[in-house]
């Protein structure tokens, strides 16, 4: 994969390190992850650069962790979400449920 720091680093500085996902309302959804929002860029890049497409989630969640969840086919069919992850927002029992596997699962290190 090609390093594009110039590309990748401005548009990591326009995601925010501080909110999580689950507290944020669907206009602030709609900015900070929708279409053409910076995340949804940088996703686009990392793909276009060679990343492939189950890592690129996974690498936006370790430099965005309680923003960005990790996902792939089995936390989708899991939570029955699939890639809504705006869910988490509306669904507070969605929350719940995602602690209680992450607690079952004996993975308490990972984000809130």
């Amino acid at each position: 994969m090609q390093t594009r720091s110039e590309d990748i680093d401005p548009l990591l500085v326009h995601i925010s390190v501080d909110r999580a996902l689950r507290t944020m309302t669907r206009s602030e959804f709609d900015q900070m992850l929708g279409r053409g929002s910076a995340a949804e860029r940088l996703y686009r890049l990392l793909r276009e650069l060679g990343l492939p497409q189950v890592a690129t989630p996974k690498l936006l969640a370790r430099k965005r962790p309680r923003l960005l969840p990790a996902r792939d086919s089995i936390v989708a069919r899991r939570l029955m979400v699939g890639t809504r992850w705006h869910a988490l927002s509306t669904q507070p029992d969605l929350v719940a449920r995602i602690e209680d596997i992450r607690d079952q699962a004996n993975c308490a290190h990972l984000s809130r």
